[in-house]
């Protein structure tokens, strides 16, 4: 039986098997489907932390909405698993090795920091970070950081419903600025932010590692 929030007893002593069960239970289907079902948009909510959608990736039907307090171990383990093929590879090391479930809980009750989850048949299978910020000379805006999605998931198009649920939250609660923040060691990753319309702000360097993180943006009004 699948848990309706969070991930399966099953999926949490066999990730790789996620994507076989999802497939033989229907998720992933070729035929043309039912009318009405892909792209529902919901009311408008003045809530930012309420708005949910549902939307096709690559023939899947795929969730996206804020996380809760409760998913925090899931978001915790699509992280690990998406960032762990950089682990010792990417210098400066990605502090997200550092986060654990219970910091992420404790983030979404503070509300210092909001993750997304992109989710498949109720399971999350990607996730990023929004965190409401403000700058001196360009105002207000919201930083992504964080994106991943799960290694079974890549290149299904999990991602591109993940940015296209930001682009709309940030449209209707009327966000002048999105940023964000990627390594420099990781141009796909750029690329990607690009192919959204994000152009190159700046870079931001530590002792040892000039420019490791290149800042992307996109004005929306």
């Amino acid at each position: 039986m699948w848990l309706h929030h969070g991930l399966s007893p099953d999926f949490r002593r066999h990730p790789g098997r996620l994507y076989t069960r999802i497939r033989q239970r229907g998720a992933v289907c070729t035929c043309p489907r039912l009318s009405g079902r892909a792209g529902r948009r919901p009311a408008a909510s003045h809530s930012l932390w309420s708005d949910r959608i549902r939307g096709e990736a690559a023939g899947m039907d795929v969730d996206v909405r804020f996380a809760r307090v409760k998913e925090a171990r899931a978001v915790h383990r699509i992280l690990m698993e998406a960032f762990g093929p950089y682990a010792g590879k990417v210098k400066p090391p990605f502090q997200v090795f550092q986060e654990t479930p219970e910091g992420i809980a404790a983030d979404m009750r503070r509300r210092r920091h909001r993750y997304a989850v992109a989710l498949v048949e109720d399971v999350p299978v990607g996730t990023f970070r929004l965190t409401s910020a403000h700058s001196a000379k360009r105002g207000p805006y919201w930083l992504v950081s964080r994106l991943a999605v799960l290694p079974e998931f890549q290149g299904r198009h999990v991602a591109h419903r993940l940015i296209d649920w930001l682009h709309e939250r940030a449209e209707r609660h009327q966000v002048p600025e999105l940023r964000g923040h990627v390594r420099t060691a990781l141009p796909r990753l750029i690329r990607f932010y690009q192919h959204f319309g994000y152009r190159v702000l700046g870079y931001r360097s530590l002792p040892g590692y000039p420019k490791y993180l290149t800042v992307v943006a996109r004005r929306l009004k």
